[in-house]
């Protein structure tokens, strides 16, 4: 695949990818100076003065300086890496081009036009003033696709032995055409908790006030305005989905972006409810709240891998447990295969003590040998013995 094609595919790219993708996005640079967060904290509100005045060059490689001593600044970039990356894209004739571009489809996790260009950049000019931070820039690049693609391969290598167990489970024993060691499992119901459909308030999100707003929120604003006329106007559906994705990244839960999103989960095709949680989870807590209701009913999806992909969102973004947590326990009761059930027990996982809270007031709401399945799950997530649940309940 040409880096071109590979940078076309990126943003639909595998979770165990944007997974790292996450990672390196969140990591600070360590420092041996105790003063370079707030040293890139000032830089920071320098190239944000800067820009006010429109000295984009000026305001676009200070915040390079300011990322180099702080990573975390990356998780509210104040619109600094789209804007770098159409100000660079627009304006070729600045010098050493290359490694702004390298730089700052690095820091959007464009990994291989990052590699590409760095590698251009280190060729025409070794000696640069950028060599050093370019050289580092490009050894984390290759890291990170390596690390993702032993992910993807692992990912897939799980996915297959799923199947083998799954083809395995619906393999008849020779002589009566059953396999007798899975005779009371199919031959029982499992437990599932008896439980309302809840309903959702509607969750109060940000609504801008024009009179009001700090630039940056102005300016988010525009830009989703922006992307959202864009995917009513645009009909290649990966360009849509591309489109979906930088509204994510803006991580502005509008009212307009979120309305956006309910629709395309309730309305959308497999491919396009994926990119909307793609977006969502980018987004995440508390904005992603207001999407709540759209999610659940995603559990119930009658494509088990648009429901398992939900799961794995609520898994992300712990929301509602006394709501989630009874639908998820249900899923686990019913779910065969062992990959799905450790998703599952992951997402319990990722609700913690509310988590808990939630089945712990299930099994006391639970009669007789209905209590054991549930004390089962408190057992995974707690290490208590079964038996001391059940007994305490």
């Amino acid at each position: 695949m040409s880096s071109r094609q590979e940078l076309k595919a990126w943003p639909h790219a595998s979770t165990a990818f944007r997974n790292w993708r996450s990672l390196i996005l969140r990591k600070k640079i360590e420092s041996n100076d105790a003063d370079a967060q707030s040293r890139a904290r000032n830089l920071l509100i320098n190239a944000r003065y800067k820009h006010s005045f429109k000295d984009y060059l000026e305001a676009y490689q200070l915040f390079i300086q300011a990322v180099e001593l702080d990573r975390s600044i990356l998780s509210r970039d104040y619109g600094f890496i789209n804007n770098g990356l159409k100000y660079f894209n627009e304006n070729a004739n600045q010098p050493e081009i290359q490694f702004y571009l390298g730089a700052y489809n690095f820091y959007a996790g464009l990994y291989p036009k990052a590699d590409e260009m760095l590698s251009d950049y280190l060729r025409d000019f070794p000696e640069g003033r950028h060599s050093e931070t370019a050289r580092n820039l490009l050894k984390e690049c290759r890291d990170i696709v390596a690390q993702t693609r032993a992910a993807e391969a692992a990912e897939a290598a799980a996915l297959a032995a799923a199947e083998a167990e799954k083809a395995a489970a619906d393999k008849p024993t020779p002589g009566n055409g059953t396999d007798p060691t899975n005779a009371a499992t199919d031959s029982g119901k499992p437990y599932v908790v008896a439980i309302a459909e809840p309903e959702f308030e509607p969750v109060q999100i940000y609504e801008a006030d024009p009179s009001g707003d700090p630039l940056d929120i102005v300016e988010a604003r525009a830009k989703v305005s922006k992307l959202i006329s864009e995917y009513d106007r645009e009909t290649d559906e990966e360009k849509k989905h591309s489109i979906l994705w930088r509204i994510g990244v803006i991580q502005q839960p509008f009212p307009e972006v979120m309305a956006k999103f309910s629709s395309l989960m309730a309305n959308g095709s497999i491919e396009t409810v994926y990119a909307t949680l793609e977006a969502l989870d980018k987004i995440g807590l508390p904005g992603a709240e207001a999407c709540v209701a759209d999610l659940y009913r995603l559990l119930d999806h009658n494509d088990i891998r648009i429901s398992y992909r939900a799961v794995q969102s609520f898994g992300r973004m712990p929301m509602q447990a006394e709501k989630i947590v009874p639908k998820l326990f249900n899923l686990y009761q019913t779910e065969k295969y062992a990959i799905r059930k450790n998703l599952l027990v992951r997402t319990f996982k990722a609700y913690g003590e509310n988590g808990i809270a939630v089945l712990d007031a299930m099994i006391k709401a639970a009669a007789g040998p209905d209590k054991r399945p549930i004390a089962e799950v408190i057992s995974i997530l707690t290490g208590q013995n079964v038996e001391e649940i059940i007994s305490n309940s």
